[in-house]
């Protein structure tokens, strides 16, 4: 996989990216301005520039993107001038009816302007809106639509995230799936990325999303790297028999684990009961391994607490002892039950 690159704020690239989303969008052959239900000017690939209330923002946009005379224009193939590029957009402004009627009309829309998006416009186009979503996301998601530390996702994670705000914009709800996302819950969160509509390419990116976040959770198991993309690899996960079941921990107090095999862990106060996972535990937490193969058990956030997490140091395949540090209580020894 190529290295990101030094101003691109996600571990997949902007060409990654653009792999993935060109098949679902249609690539080139929405090339020119046309306009979106919303009454939004736009060109191929999901890239919106703005409606009549932001005039100048979406045509300054537009300005900044490659565009070149149509085939059977007088300069066919050759820069489209600043004006060429306005008077376009200001003819997609006043088709405020053909923008309502929805998609199906571009041979009306290709009829009605004179510039076309290069490949290297499109892509670039592409780059910056991508920019934006992963700066968004990262900076302005508050409350529950907060996804928690977008930079430290595997990237399978991050592209599925980036992948919702490209069909759903920045501020999509889907309150579990951010919920899971906060708890580094990836497994959860690859059953509430889902599409209400299944219309078009929907089907196949909802099917690409579910992938990535289970990739995700390979990843944080230890199958692969986080920090690269696997997707379109599917990954599997990796055996963690040697963890999973129940722990004893002593803190100065006693407490029973319980780790499942796809990256959660639960706890008790009492004496385990049966061999499987409790039905009322006191809190539950996601566990996964750092690039030092440390076990990292991140705790559901309690009220006025915060999260806790814990980083067991010695965490190792075969082990009946382990020892870690908290952010919050004294170190922890653990012991297998068993």
């Amino acid at each position: 996989m190529a290295m990101p690159d030094a101003d691109w704020p996600a571990k997949f690239t902007s060409e990654e990216f653009w792999n993935f989303t060109e098949p679902l969008e249609g690539g080139f052959a929405a090339d020119c301005m046309f306009m979106v239900q919303d009454l939004q000017v736009a060109t191929g690939m999901g890239i919106t520039f703005t409606g009549k209330s932001n005039r100048a923002a979406g045509l300054a946009m537009a300005k900044a993107l490659q565009w070149v005379y149509k085939p059977g224009h007088p300069a066919a193939g050759s820069p489209c001038s600043g004006p060429d590029i306005e008077r376009d957009y200001d003819a997609v402004l006043k088709e405020e009816a053909l923008g309502r009627s929805g998609p199906g009309h571009l041979s009306q829309w290709k009829a009605l302007t004179n510039c076309r998006i290069t490949r290297e416009g499109l892509k670039e186009g592409v780059r910056r809106k991508v920019v934006g979503n992963i700066n968004y996301v990262r900076k302005l998601r508050k409350g529950n639509k907060y996804l928690g530390d977008f930079d430290s996702f595997p990237a399978d994670a991050q592209l599925c995230v980036i992948s919702l705000t490209w069909a759903n914009g920045n501020e999509f709800g889907y309150p579990m799936f951010c919920k899971a996302c906060r708890e580094g819950d990836w497994i959860e969160a690859s059953k509430q990325c889902g599409f209400k509509n299944q219309d078009n390419t929907l089907p196949k990116r909802q099917k690409a999303q579910e992938e990535m976040m289970r990739n995700a959770a390979c990843a944080g198991l230890g199958a692969a790297d986080p920090d690269t993309l696997h997707w379109p690899t599917i990954l599997s996960l990796p055996t963690v028999t040697w963890l999973q079941g129940w722990w004893t921990v002593w803190d100065g107090n006693y407490y029973n684990y319980y780790f499942n095999p796809v990256g959660i862990v639960v706890y008790i106060e009492t004496k385990p009961e049966t061999s499987g996972a409790p039905i009322s535990p006191k809190n539950r937490g996601t566990y996964s391994f750092d690039k030092a193969r440390r076990l990292i058990v991140k705790w559901r956030a309690l009220p006025d607490l915060g999260a806790c997490v814990e980083t067991f140091y010695n965490a190792r395949p075969g082990a009946t002892e382990m020892n870690a540090t908290s952010n919050f209580y004294s170190p922890l020894v653990a012991t297998r039950l068993g």
